[in-house]
């Protein structure tokens, strides 16, 4: 409730849901299975772990595409790299979503934010992300499911690996890629 009170005037309420969420990703457990790399991507903690994976798949998959955002509007930054709290609008971000400290700076100055649009960059180069992402109309589940891709980032909770296998018929592995907060604006959506 303090997400929406200013003094001492309600302005909303939040929404009953999961509210804690971490980065992560959803891997094709067939592919690991056939490759025999599901313990490797069931250590999975970080982005490199993840391109060790990427650049073993990659050259056994040559004609897959390694990932995607999860939801069109949102890029692979915001779906498996982000770890600030934009704060509703990314006017101001709190860097590590406040763990340290709570001063808003501005995201596209950070030297975080360049490292990790080159790192980006570097994977993009490689083929590993979906080349016309930013203008596909599909989200990463309906081309995971098509089998153009072997994993898509997002937004993990526990057992949302089911809700993928669920949806689109492929046996799933979750990778978890940060630690689990709420951020200012997951109470709302």
């Amino acid at each position: 409730m303090k997400a929406s009170t200013v003094g001492d005037k309600i302005y909303g309420l939040p929404v009953n849901k999961d509210m804690a969420q971490a980065r992560g990703i959803s891997l094709n457990k067939e592919i690991l299975e056939k490759y025999d790399l599901v313990e490797m991507g069931e250590n999975i903690s970080n982005t490199d772990d993840l391109a060790e994976l990427f650049a073993i798949v990659s050259e056994k998959e040559p004609g897959m595409v390694m990932t995607s955002s999860q939801d069109n509007g949102k890029s692979i930054l915001e779906s498996g790299f982000a770890s600030f709290d934009k704060m509703g609008d990314y006017y101001g971000v709190l860097m590590n979503c406040g763990e340290n400290d709570y001063q808003l700076v501005n995201l596209y100055e950070t030297e975080w934010y360049k490292d990790t649009l080159n790192y980006i960059r570097d994977w993009y180069n490689k083929g590993w992300i979906l080349s016309d992402g930013s203008i596909n109309p599909d989200t990463g589940m309906g081309l995971y499911k098509s089998g153009r891709l072997f994993s898509y980032m997002g937004d993990k909770k526990p057992g949302g690996y089911v809700d993928v296998q669920n949806s689109t018929g492929i046996p799933t592995l979750d990778a978890r890629m940060s630690q689990t907060v709420a951020t200012t604006d997951s109470i709302y959506y």
